[in-house]
């Protein structure tokens, strides 16, 4: 093997070590940023259960003041 086709052996293992320690970067912020938006829809999911169950609470509690509003008339 010459000097030559040495180097660039090397050059070649030394751009693969680069570009693999590259993706395994970008693959990192990826995993991060989906992980962090199914974080944002999983809180907005919550609020919104939280807000529909507020809700219902709120009429059973008017259904029964008026119930019990009619029987105090009675």
């Amino acid at each position: 093997m010459t000097m030559r086709s040495s180097f660039l052996v090397f050059e070649q293992g030394f751009a693969h070590k680069k570009l693999k320690k590259a993706s395994s970067h970008i693959n990192r912020e990826w995993r991060t940023y989906i992980g962090d938006s199914a974080h944002k829809l999983g809180s907005i999911a919550h609020i919104q259960e939280s807000a529909h169950i507020t809700t219902y609470i709120s009429l059973i509690t008017t259904s029964l003041l008026y119930i019990n509003h009619d029987y105090l008339w009675l």
